[in-house]
């Protein structure tokens, strides 16, 4: 715990859980442990919240014991471990829900992240794009691409009696809702929405 005594002093004589964990800098689940096993006494009514009400007094008396015997203080490893266990299992759901998406909300379209994620993944690539590379980069077969091409979905011009797209007409595309709406995609382009979804959403 860190605690200033000149906070504790402006405490009421009685206060809540919340004031205890704000004036002793821990967490409410660490509050809780102490009130729970009798480490800083309290009283424990039935109601559903603000339930605990705590004597300033108590809690100096309680600080000195602590400042004595501070291992008496340490949350459990049963506890902890338990902690660890709700977080990986809270992280492994976010992790399917994420897996699950096969299409980025509509909002996520006017991202900035998904304008500078294409970026980054056409940085390294040529100025113009025959329909090798765009596979490459998406995914999707070649005859795709040029379907993409005739259909006038990504912009390209013909040279040689070959297609070619400039990079910033790809950079479009990937970021269309044309592009996102594809209901067969490819694992490529699973992928990027996924991590692109984890961008935006837990700032990955």
């Amino acid at each position: 715990m860190i605690y200033d005594l000149n906070e504790i002093a402006n405490l009421p004589d009685t206060f809540s859980l919340e004031d205890l964990r704000v004036v002793c800098h821990i967490s409410k689940r660490t509050a809780r442990y102490y009130l729970r096993a009798g480490l800083i006494p309290c009283e424990i009514s039935e109601k559903k919240t603000h339930c605990y009400t705590i004597r300033k007094q108590d809690l100096l008396e309680a600080l000195k014991e602590y400042q004595k015997q501070p291992c008496k203080f340490a949350i459990p490893k049963a506890l902890n471990d338990e902690k660890r266990q709700r977080q990986e299992a809270l992280k492994m759901m976010v992790e399917q829900r994420i897996l699950s998406i096969n299409c980025l909300p509509e909002k996520d379209l006017k991202t900035t992240t998904l304008k500078k994620y294409y970026q980054k993944r056409l940085e390294n690539c040529r100025d113009m794009l025959n329909p090798p590379d765009i596979e490459a980069i998406t995914g999707y077969p070649r005859k795709i691409v040029r379907r993409w091409c005739v259909e006038d979905k990504l912009h390209c011009i013909m040279l040689d009696s070959r297609v070619w797209v400039k990079k910033k007409d790809m950079l479009s595309f990937l970021c269309s809702a044309e592009y996102n709406s594809i209901m067969r995609k490819s694992q490529i382009h699973l992928d990027d929405i996924h991590e692109i979804y984890r961008k935006i959403h837990r700032g990955g």
